[in-house]
């Protein structure tokens, strides 16, 4: 799996807030993947300190589109 790291540069950061701009939008999954990643990132609480350094996944086209498939749970 390819990544990238990304470094926190402004105050008030998110996990998730940083993983959507780099991807360009919320993928399911994604999130949880970066918390796995780097262990110990969710110590710093919900808002990133500024300097925080870790990976995020990079996901293909085709895994990016995938996340919009439609589940029809009723006939």
């Amino acid at each position: 799996m390819e990544t990238v790291s990304v470094t926190v540069k402004s105050m008030g950061q998110t996990v998730e807030r940083i993983v959507s701009r780099q991807i360009g939008r919320n993928v399911p999954g994604v999130v949880e993947a970066t918390f796995d990643l780097n262990r110990g990132l969710a110590d710093h609480g919900p808002i990133l300190p500024v300097g925080t350094t870790f990976l995020i996944p990079l996901l293909t086209e085709a895994e990016i589109a995938k996340s919009d498939e439609v589940i029809v749970l009723t006939d």
